[in-house]
């Protein structure tokens, strides 16, 4: 994670945020957008085989069905509630994706319902967070907030 945050913070990580932002504008401030674009793209697949090679030494085999759809939502439901943009976001939305089947395991035992209920409830919730998250934060949470906060600053510069 350090090393990724001085990446983002580099010469690089500002070319990607003016590319990401207006690419006509960056190319016009000099940046070669499509160097950039491969670069990101390769350190990208590089930290996802990195993180490949940590899940195999992890759960020790690799198969299809290690991979269900209903992970393939919930990956999607934490970068849609997280934000892509930002390290500390993605990091906000993998410690919810953690805590969701924990709080639905209370849940259920509170309830005292049926396996059948125990089991579809994670679903349900990363489900009813996802649609909760599209419709009143598309950006992500942490997103709206770094832009309410420079919208603050900036009025408060003037």
């Amino acid at each position: 994670m350090w090393l990724l945050q001085n990446i983002l913070r580099s010469r690089y990580g500002r070319n990607w945020r003016a590319g990401r932002g207006n690419e006509v504008a960056a190319q016009l401030a000099g940046i070669n957008t499509a160097r950039s674009k491969v670069l990101a793209f390769t350190i990208s697949a590089g930290l996802a085989g990195l993180a490949g090679a940590l899940l195999a030494m992890t759960i020790g085999t690799f198969s299809p069905s290690a991979f269900p759809l209903a992970l393939s939502f919930s990956l999607l439901t934490g970068a849609v509630l997280s934000g892509v943009t930002t390290l500390s976001g993605v990091m906000i939305g993998a410690v919810t994706l953690v805590a969701i089947p924990e709080v639905a395991d209370v849940v259920a035992h509170k309830l005292g319902t049926s396996e059948s209920v125990t089991t579809n409830l994670p679903g349900l919730m990363v489900s009813a967070l996802l649609i909760v998250t599209v419709l009143f934060v598309p950006n992500g949470p942490v997103e709206q907030h770094r832009a309410r906060t420079a919208k603050k600053l900036a009025a408060k510069n003037k």
